[in-house]
């Protein structure tokens, strides 16, 4: 029934992510965790990116000063 109200299921494989707190008000956050992926965890950690989707968590009731999560897929180089 649901896939006939505009649901869709995704069948994914497993993943690791490198999981990130927006901190701020505003969507801004979301580059700005985005820059320290790729010039801080990457060069430091030998982790990149993957091709596999990512996302953007957010919570009704969640943390003070946290906009959102950002969850980036990743696998050790």
């Amino acid at each position: 029934k649901f896939l006939n109200n505009g649901y869709s299921i995704w069948e994914t494989k497993p993943s690791d992510y490198a999981v990130f707190k927006c901190i701020g008000n505003e969507g801004v956050c979301i580059g700005v965790t985005w820059d320290k992926f790729f010039i801080e965890l990457v060069p430091q950690t030998g982790y990149i990116q993957t091709e596999d989707t990512d996302y953007e968590i957010y919570f009704e009731n969640g943390e003070s000063g946290v906009f959102c999560e950002l969850w980036i897929p990743v696998q050790k180089i």
